[in-house]
């Protein structure tokens, strides 16, 4: 049997929260079973770790998050459908979308406001063999913005997978991106930033547009 561990002293630190209006464009209703989650960003912005803060909007289109660790976080929503989007966050004239919001210990980020839409882009196509023409079946992509201070935020990135013919439709915020054609070598975000040089430039529109055809290494 082990032996009692004796003056320990646990230091815990009183969370801040985070609170803001959620609107649609349009004056249109919110969607259903949307929530909010906040990710404490480490060093060079980049992930450290996530906060299981979560809130689904108050009444009216508002909300409160509560527990948040203090330091720099990212804001973000998911909607769990493919009928609206995330068009911005923003707070105090900065983008969340692409920067984080500093909450401390004991005190509230008031006034993020988050606007959604329903204006979808799309994109179809399919993705072939470089060498032969041939459909890829069942592969792997990711879209990720053109932008790439948006890459800090996994918002930003759609993802899909191609049928048996190799086809492919990605819905999502319409925009420039590029697609990643993904594979066993791609294990993590450092190695999705190596494909980012050799990839296709597409577009999401809310208008028609032909098809594409991505030729896969």
């Amino acid at each position: 049997m082990g032996a009692d561990v004796l003056d320990v002293v646990i230091s815990l630190t009183e969370g801040g929260k985070i609170s803001g209006t959620i609107v649609v464009e349009g004056d249109k209703p919110l969607p259903e079973g949307l929530y909010f989650w906040v990710e404490l960003a480490g060093p060079d912005n980049q992930r450290r770790y996530g906060s299981s803060s979560m809130a689904e909007p108050r009444v009216k289109g508002t909300f409160l998050l509560e527990g948040v660790h203090p330091g720099e976080n990212r804001l973000m929503v998911n909607l769990g459908r493919q009928d609206y989007y995330v068009k911005s966050i923003s707070w105090a004239n900065r983008d969340l979308m692409s920067q984080t919001v500093k909450v401390e210990s004991g005190r509230e980020v008031q006034g993020v406001r988050v606007v959604l839409s329903t204006d979808i882009g799309s994109l179809s196509g399919r993705i072939v063999s470089a060498q032969n023409k041939e459909p890829l079946a069942r592969r792997n992509f990711m879209l990720a913005p053109t932008d790439t201070g948006r890459w800090s935020s996994g918002q930003s990135f759609l993802s899909g997978i191609t049928d048996n013919a190799g086809r492919f439709t990605v819905k999502g915020a319409p925009g420039e991106y590029l697609i990643l054609l993904l594979s066993a070598n791609v294990r993590s975000f450092d190695d999705l930033k190596k494909l980012a040089p050799e990839a296709q430039r597409v577009s999401l529109k809310t208008t028609p547009q032909g098809e594409v055809e991505i030729a896969a290494p």
